[in-house]
């Protein structure tokens, strides 16, 4: 991996997101839980294309329109209605329009419909339309971890003159109960350790918070917000410096192993042990 000519700790902004992601040398919160998994893993991901699926799509426009409304039109598409793709005329204007929607996200009407009415849910909520205004979106950071790691972070929303990183989620279930199975489940608490940390690398000062955004994708699309609490942000930052040593041990060596080559046992989790019936 070739290093970026970056040898200070540095917020840098306008970076596009397919810049940001592609590999530098930095390794990001979302590398750190692929590197969990196996270091095999990590480096196959590294040059591997990512399909996107609708429901990505949708949670990426909603970004845009939410965070960088100036960027929606550059960065989504529409998708007419109507166009009889079975005619010379419908195929014609199909053609037109993919080529002008060339790399952007396209979006079918109903699913226009549904991003537009969960950034009218969070601009219409008090707190969270607050804490996403007089800040910067998508502002990358490069700092080198105290290990020598090269780490890189993209908070989705910077509020540095209160020391403040929020994090808009689009969620199935934004509950009080359905959320911190989501946040569990997708390492949140770790990528959450990792901004604050690296909040502290470049800048200087402490994360006062960092703040979930959680829309909801249904009517009457719900929206929460969430604070991190010290227990999870100490158990994601123990996370975080796992995945950290492993990736400094396999640059190292250069060696990028898979699951483990000796004979392991296997405990089934305790929810099928506990019912007699399984």
């Amino acid at each position: 991996m070739s290093q970026p000519n970056r040898q200070e700790n540095i917020f840098i902004e306008n970076i596009p997101d397919t810049e940001y992601h592609k590999p530098d040398g930095f390794i990001s919160s979302s590398q750190c839980k692929t590197i969990l998994k196996s270091p095999a893993h990590f480096q196959n991901d590294l040059y591997t294309e990512h399909t996107t699926t609708p429901a990505l799509n949708i949670g990426s426009a909603a970004h845009y329109l939410i965070l960088q409304p100036e960027e929606y039109p550059n960065q989504v598409a529409h998708l007419p209605e109507g166009i009889n793709r079975r005619t010379k005329a419908g195929k014609a204007e199909y053609t037109e329009f993919e080529q002008q929607a060339e790399g952007k996200i396209v979006l079918k009407a109903d699913e226009v419909a549904q991003v537009a009415q969960m950034a009218d849910a969070v601009n219409a909520h008090p707190l969270a339309s607050k804490l996403l205004k007089n800040g910067k979106a998508e502002v990358s950071g490069y700092y080198q971890d105290e290990t020598g790691a090269n780490c890189k972070i993209r908070p989705d929303y910077l509020r540095q003159d209160q020391h403040v990183i929020s994090d808009l989620k689009t969620s199935l279930d934004a509950s009080p109960e359905g959320f911190p199975r989501q946040a569990a489940n997708f390492k949140y608490h770790l990528s959450a350790a990792m901004y604050a940390h690296g909040y502290k690398a470049i800048t200087g000062h402490d994360l006062e918070a960092f703040i979930f955004v959680v829309v909801e994708k249904s009517p009457p699309y719900n929206l929460a917000v969430y604070e991190m609490d010290q227990e999870s942000m100490q158990a994601g930052y123990r996370l975080y410096r796992k995945a950290i040593d492993i990736f400094n041990e396999c640059t190292r060596l250069n060696q990028w192993p898979g699951y483990s080559e000796n004979l392991q046992t296997l405990t089934l989790p305790k929810y099928a042990t506990m019912n007699p019936e399984v």
